[in-house]
């Protein structure tokens, strides 16, 4: 992501997360926390809130700080958004858990 190469930073955490070890929510999270900013810069922002979404889950299950820096950074990103229904929604959450 770091590089601008959003469409392969999708492919790589969409692969990694579908052979994910049972165990490790919290690595999990962070994941699905990058995921959902990714998606978010590429556009596709109904996916970007269902990963966001996905990744409070796993956050409320194993807290951790970079998850819960990842989620505020998601918030900036879909600033742009925010009149859709699905944004609302998850600001709404991010607001109360992060």
């Amino acid at each position: 992501m770091i590089a601008g190469r959003f469409k392969d930073s999708i492919s790589m955490l969409t692969s990694a997360l579908s052979e994910w070890p049972t165990g490790q929510q919290r690595d999990r999270g962070l994941c699905l926390a990058r995921l959902a900013n990714a998606y978010a810069v590429a556009g596709r922002i109904e996916e970007s809130c269902e990963s966001g979404k996905l990744a409070l889950i796993a956050l409320g299950q194993a807290p951790s700080a970079r998850t819960a820096t990842c989620l505020r950074q998601l918030r900036g990103k879909l600033v742009p958004h925010r009149r859709q229904a699905d944004v609302v929604g998850l600001q709404e959450l991010l607001a109360k858990a992060v």
